[in-house]
């Protein structure tokens, strides 16, 4: 099961790339996917009959960090760390609060912002990370992520594409091979 908690910056280059699309597509029991109030409704402003599609029909839960909480005390100090906007910190602090830490994939393309979720116990990874697993798992073929993703080895092009990337295989075989550890 994937139970995945994703940042604005991911869900962006998700639907970009057109993999939003297959991800809501898979079945409840294999992909969950959660957002905060903040990136749902704030940071993903453009978004809001995709966000709200996804919502209707139960493949996004939305979570909220309420005032005078625990997790909207550690909100308030994530946010003002270094390289960790407020949706991100939104996001990690509502996480600790009740998320799985066995589970939880944290998806953000921002260092700081995984940086941040590693360090409060959750696994993190950016676009291409997530997509790997899907493909490693089963439930997106290596063709399409590669077709795809072509546009990345045009290094004018760095929409959405993870920092040190210098081709598809070479990039894919690095977070394959984390993967396996």
């Amino acid at each position: 099961m994937f139970d995945l908690l994703l940042d604005a910056d991911s869900f962006n280059c998700l639907d970009s790339f057109g993999f939003l699309g297959v991800v809501a597509a898979l079945p409840n029991a294999d992909v969950r996917i959660r957002l905060t109030e903040r990136v749902a409704k704030m940071e993903l402003n453009s978004h809001q009959d995709l966000v709200a599609a996804l919502q209707s029909t139960g493949r996004i839960e939305i979570g909220r960090v309420l005032a005078g909480t625990v997790a909207y005390k550690k909100y308030n100090e994530y946010r003002r760390r270094p390289r960790v906007d407020r949706g991100e910190a939104e996001s990690i602090a509502w996480a600790e609060e009740g998320a799985d830490s066995d589970t939880l994939l944290y998806v953000s393309n921002d260092k700081g912002a995984r940086d941040l979720a590693r360090g409060s116990g959750f696994e993190a990874t950016d676009m291409f990370g997530l997509m790997v697993r899907l493909v490693e798992a089963g439930f997106f073929p290596l063709e399409a992520l590669r077709s795809a993703l072509l546009v990345w080895e045009d290094k004018r092009t760095g929409h959405c594409r993870p920092r040190g990337f210098k081709s598809f295989e070479e990039h894919y075989a690095l977070v394959a091979a984390t993967l396996a550890d």
